[in-house]
Order: structure tokens, then C-alpha cells, then sequence
């Protein structure tokens, strides 16, 4: 099921699917709901799962004003709220992980469990330029040439030797989907404004969900390093890495970041990071 609601007032695009635990997907910078389609299609058999877009971004309604992680939170505080779910848990990948960070922070109560995907809790000064390199790429080449800056820094080098056939298919599909559902090079500034003022240090101690740090030892946007940091920090988190993936987890190794993600969510709230009662 594909809808608008009101969530505070921002009107969200989202999508959900099945009965059970209620997951919450949280994209990435650049990214819409189509890019948890995989874990949609399958978590849902024994899962409420629920995605959106951010404000601003894929069939959610427009911004007029400046970005923040603590706005992009609240947004999802809002769309719990309005969709009557008390606390999920929360997947959050890339940008999505820097605002699943905020949520546990600024509304406790609305995350059951964390599952922090290829991110980090400030962002590293190497990903000031690349992700700059984003934006003027969209706004002074075009689409194609931002899907592909994305595609070659957001997929490991082995994936796509492996895989080849497919990534062209992807990246025809990419393209296509940008053209009817355009990524606004000021939206997509601010977004990253927004990823690059993001500061979490000082308040992962207060972070006392189960949480789940998962990223992939090929990813050369946000490297293993900064997840092992980020659950360091986190009381309790439990910190995995996936071998030969990079940056889209969820992409590369669809099955396998589903299964962590359905044997996390089964875990007892009660136990520790070491699967300790």
C-alpha cells in the first residue's frame, strides 16, 4: 500500500506492507522508499514493514526551509505517531542511520531496536568532497552522471565485475526512475548540509535500545572503522561486517542483510550485546 499522510505538517509519502513487529526503513542521502524494495518484499512476510520518502524527496511534499538530522527525526516521530505506532524498529542506512541516531536521542520511546547501516556518528572530512561532487555533478552534467559517481562509490569493486549485466541494469533503472521522480540539486545540498552538520558523539551514551551497527569492509564512503567507532560508543551495540560489500548494503547482499536484520529484530530486548541474558 502507496499513500500520502500528514505527519506533523509535512505530507509524507509512504508505503507498507504486512502484519507482525513493525520495521522502519530510513533512506539514505538521495535516496526514495524504491531502495528497500528487496527487504520490502521479503521481511513483510512476517513483519509490518513501513518506508517513506524524506521531506522533499521522491512523492513527498516540497521544503521551504533549512535541513537538519534533529528535523529529518522528528519527521519520523510524526509518522509513527500518525500511523499509531507506539515504537518500531528502526533501519537506518547511511543518512538514514545518522537520523535513527537522532530518534533515539530525542524520542526514546519511539525506537524498540536500532539497526545502524553503513554510518557513522559524525561524518568524516574525506566525505566533505565526494559528497559535494554529488551535487555539482547533478546539477552540471545530468542524471546519468550522477548515477554513475553513485553507483561506482556506493558498490564494491567485486560486485560489479560479478555482476556486471546487472549493474547496467540498475543503472538503466536508476536513471530512468530520476527522470520522473528528479532529485533537486538545492534539495539535495541541503540534505547534505544537513549529513555534515550531524554531530552524535557526545549523546550515544544515551542510546539503550538494542542496536545493531552493520557495515561492509569494501565501503570507501563511510569505512568499517567509523561503524566500529559508532558502536564503541553505543552501550551494549553489537558491531557486525559484511565481507566484500561496500556502501548499499541492502543491494549487494540482500538476502544476508535481510537475515541479520529478522535474526536482530528476534533477538530479547533483555539481552546484551553478546546475546547474554
Amino acid at each position: 500500500m502507496s499513500q500520502h499522510i500528514q505527519a506533523g505538517r509535512m505530507e509524507l509519502h509512504y508505503r507498507e506492507a504486512g502484519r507482525g513487529e513493525e520495521i522502519l526503513f530510513i533512506n539514505g542521502l538521495a535516496a526514495d522508499l524504491t531502495i528497500w524494495s528487496a527487504q520490502l518484499a521479503d521481511l513483510s512476510q512476517d513483519h509490518r514493514v513501513i518506508l517513506f520518502d524524506h521531506r522533499g524527496t521522491g512523492l513527498s511534499g516540497k521544503i521551504d526551509g533549512g535541513l537538519s538530522t534533529e528535523l529529518l527525526a522528528d519527521d519520523v516521530d510524526a509518522l509513527l505517531e500518525v500511523l499509531g505506532i507506539p515504537a518500531a524498529t528502526l533501519v537506518g542506512h547511511s543518512l538514514g542511520g545518522l537520523i535513527a541516531q537522532r530518534v533515539a536521542v530525542r524520542h526514546p520511546s519511539r525506537a524498540r531496536r536500532l539497526i545502524l547501516a553503513s554510518t557513522c556518528s559524525r561524518s568524516p572530512k574525506k566525505g566533505r568532497l565526494s559528497l559535494h561532487l554529488w551535487a555539482e555533478l547533478l546539477e552540471r552534467l545530468g542524471v546519468e552522471a550522477f548515477v554513475d559517481l553513485t553507483l561506482t562509490q556506493n558498490l564494491s569493486t567485486g560486485y560489479m565485475e560479478e555482476n556486471w549485466r546487472q549493474v547496467l541494469f540498475m543503472r538503466q533503472l536508476l536513471v530512468s526512475h530520476y527522470r520522473q521522480v528528479p532529485v533537486d540539486p538545492a534539495v539535495l545540498r541541503a540534505y547534505i548540509a544537513a549529513a555534515l552538520a550531524h554531530d552524535t558523539e557526545a549523546d550515544l551514551h544515551r542510546i539503550l535500545v538494542p542496536t545493531l551497527v552493520l557495515a561492509g569492509d569494501q565501503d570507501c564512503l563511510l569505512p568499517p572503522r567509523l561503524a566500529a567507532e559508532l558502536a564503541e560508543k553505543i552501550p551494549g551495540a553489537r558491531l557486525e561486517i559484511l565481507p566484500g560489500a561496500a556502501h548499499n548494503l541492502m543491494l549487494e547482499q540482500p538476502e544476508e542483510f535481510n537475515r541479520r536484520i529478522r535474526a536482530f529484530v528476534k533477538t530479547p530486548r533483555s539481552m546484551d550485546a553478546d546475546g547474554r541474558a
